[in-house]
């Protein structure tokens, strides 16, 4: 658990970077976009927790044995939470742009700003939910100390700062970096689900498609060099 711990904490803090880094390239005011960005994704991971808190917390009191469908009932909330994170987490650097061609008007900042903000408040809520789910999982079906889970969780995060700064960023497109990080969410939770035996028929066929969809963004940027999101950007900007 505290591998996955590790990886789920390292995605979520790449995300949130890639987020302020497309949000401070279209705006041209990085430190502003920078600071509002992981400001309020910081913040509605708070209040992510807080509703996975009160979630679990009603969940472990009305059933007190985790045993056969209750415990899988726990595993797949997290699996599908997970599943969400890496659709929105995939898709936010192409949300982003289609929002600012969309409502690039002066007239319109406050719709482009709003919808900005309703995505990262979005992202940044659903990845609150993981640390809670995540520890709840680890203490009362895995019968062990969740602190180790909180000391990953942190660990995660800082590599996730390092690789994106020194690495990531340096090597790929932003709007790859999410894609990727994607791409790897679904490859580790397979890996999840096989180890715990967790069986969700609709999830399975839902991760194949994914990783399909997945799988040729990457293979059409490194391989093919069709340059699909260029040609889509200069489609959406230039008309070309």
């Amino acid at each position: 658990m505290k591998l996955f711990t590790m990886f789920f904490a390292f995605s979520t803090m790449v995300y949130e970077l890639v987020l302020a880094e497309v949000m401070s390239a279209l705006s041209g005011n990085a430190l502003f976009y920078y600071n509002m960005t992981i400001g309020l994704y910081v913040t509605s991971m708070g209040l992510g927790a807080l509703h996975s808190y009160r979630y679990s917390k009603n969940f472990l009191d009305q059933q007190k044995d985790l045993e056969g469908p209750l415990h899988n009932d726990l595993m797949a909330k997290l699996v599908s939470l997970e599943l969400w994170v890496a659709v929105l987490g995939a898709l936010s650097p192409f949300l982003l742009v289609t929002n600012d061609f969309l409502f690039f008007e002066e007239n319109m900042i406050i719709a482009r700003q709003s919808i900005q903000y309703f995505i990262v408040l979005l992202l940044g809520f659903l990845c609150g939910h993981e640390l809670p789910l995540l520890m709840s999982i680890e203490e009362k079906i895995f019968k062990k100390n969740s602190m180790g889970i909180l000391g990953f969780d942190y660990l995660g995060s800082m590599v996730g700062g390092v690789m994106f700064s020194f690495a990531l960023v340096k090597h790929m497109k932003v709007y790859m970096i999410s894609i990727l990080v994607a791409f790897l969410s679904l490859i580790v939770l397979v890996v999840f689900m096989k180890s715990l035996k967790i069986k969700m028929k609709r999830v399975n066929y839902v991760l194949s498609f994914m990783a399909i969809i997945l799988g040729v963004g990457l293979m059409d940027h490194y391989l093919w060099k069709t340059q699909l999101y260029e040609r889509f950007l200069n489609k959406l900007f230039l008309g070309a």
